[in-house]
């Protein structure tokens, strides 16, 4: 039993040993320090604030940081400068408590805090106390004279990422409130009027401090068209209520007044052919097309291809095909009290000839037409009619007619394109027959009012 016991002690004390061995070397530390054979180079010396002790033998011996064995390899370097062979052991008398300092938190804050181990700055912070809310404080970490780290108490306390040690001895941790500014807010806002935000707020920290945007900005479309303006003495910024990062991005000042506003509207007649026609509301940048979206649309029987605008008692016509016409269209931005007008469509075809529906068909805006579907419009080919034998029949502006043949049997059967053209609005397509009908035979009993009704409804 009593073997086991010595065992044990004999164990425990190599462990503390060791542990010693391995501890740094600190200001304040006590250490003895004795030379074999020489007591007049030996004795008791503390750690300076330059981090060194002065001894007889070696002068001034940096040990800062220093295990004590290594502090004993530098004593015995600087030893053998006046001994042959020096022998030196360096213990621990007194180690200074490690520490590390709290400057600011709560009254009752410690002026320094036992180091432990692994300890973090939280640990640092829970033990001082903060008298408030975290995000009324910052948090800085001075390291051997150096800022290490800067955080205010919200981050520290909720984001996993934060800096947050680990601590060594002698850290300095300052614990100081923010400072505040005042800024007023008007417009889309819950709580209007004056309020105080922590000094380095941003417009969208200001926007939260009073209390969001109200329920008439809460859709994606009103905050892309509600405007924020920041008036500061003469110069005034604006932000497009939607625009988080850029409002995160401007830091506010004292007596900075903050509006929230919703866009300047437009009234606009639009009237014609469009399925809800009626006066509108348009916001600011809003175009022709956007006031036709907002009237449901060009119905069947109307087309953007030419639009009618009233301004000021001038008309303009807006005139294109397709994509061409929504082009232009959104590029004209309305004014106050214009008026918008969508004819019915005139853009048509006439199929006749050996046909099973001849007739006018419409052309829908943003649809291509070509030979193959004219025949489809009209229901396919009649009893005894050829695909060999299509013609189309196409005025010019000055009223010219011109004739061309296809053959859209080649087409159907070996693909080839060029026998199915593009139809064009007021063509005319003729379907003949093998032998017998010809495009001669059904021009001559047309009107020529019937002909030339493109260019005179």
């Amino acid at each position: 039993m009593r073997r086991l016991l010595l065992i044990a002690v004999l164990a425990l004390t190599t462990s503390v040993c060791f542990a010693l061995q391995a501890t740094k070397i600190a200001y304040g530390d006590e250490l003895r320090f004795d030379v074999f054979g020489h007591k007049d180079l030996s004795g008791e010396f503390k750690v300076l604030t330059d981090g060194a002790i002065y001894t007889p033998g070696t002068g001034r011996l940096p040990v800062l940081g220093k295990t004590v064995e290594e502090a004993r390899a530098a004593a015995l370097k600087a030893l053998r400068k006046i001994l042959r062979d020096p022998s030196v052991t360096i213990v621990f008398v007194k180690q200074k408590d490690l520490v590390v300092y709290v400057v600011g938190g709560t009254k009752t804050t410690p002026g320094q805090i036992p180091l432990a181990p692994n300890m973090d700055l939280r640990s640092v912070v829970a033990q001082a106390g903060l008298e408030k809310e975290d995000d009324l404080f910052e948090i800085s970490v001075f390291r051997k004279g150096v800022k290490a780290a800067t955080v205010d108490g919200i981050t520290l306390a909720k984001d996993q990422n934060a800096w947050n040690g680990p601590m060594e001895a002698e850290d300095v941790v300052v614990i100081q409130q923010k400072g505040f500014l005042r800024v007023w807010i008007g417009g889309e806002v819950k709580n209007p009027g004056q309020v105080k935000i922590p000094e380095g707020s941003d417009l969208y920290q200001a926007i939260a401090a009073a209390g969001d945007l109200t329920s008439n900005v809460n859709s994606k479309l009103a905050r892309d068209q509600y405007k924020l303006t920041v008036r500061r003495g003469e110069q005034t910024t604006v932000f497009a209520a939607n625009d988080a990062l850029a409002q995160s991005q401007f830091k506010l000042e004292p007596g900075d007044t903050i509006m929230l506003m919703p866009p300047t509207r437009r009234r606009v007649l639009v009237t014609g052919e469009v399925k809800i026609p009626g006066e509108y509301s348009l916001i600011e940048g809003d175009s022709i097309l956007n006031a036709l979206e907002v009237a449901g649309g060009v119905s069947q029987e109307g087309s953007i291809s030419s639009v009618f605008l009233i301004r000021d008692s001038k008309v303009r016509i807006f005139r294109g095909d397709g994509i061409q016409s929504r082009t232009i269209l959104s590029a004209e931005k309305v004014k106050a009290d214009d008026s918008i007008f969508v004819p019915k469509n005139e853009r048509a075809f006439y199929v006749f000839g050996v046909a099973r529906q001849p007739g006018w068909y419409l052309m829908q805006d943003g649809r291509s037409y070509r030979l193959a579907d004219s025949l489809a419009a009209a229901g396919g080919l009649a009893q005894g009619g050829s695909l060999r034998q299509v013609t189309i029949l196409r005025y010019d502006a000055q009223g010219k007619a011109t004739t061309t043949h296809f053959n859209l049997d080649e087409f159907l059967k070996k693909g080839d394109g060029a026998q199915n053209p593009a139809v064009e609005a007021n063509d005319f397509i003729f379907f003949g027959e093998p032998k017998g009908l010809t495009i001669g035979d059904a021009i001559s009993g047309l009107s020529t009012l019937f002909i030339l009704r493109s260019f005179f409804r």
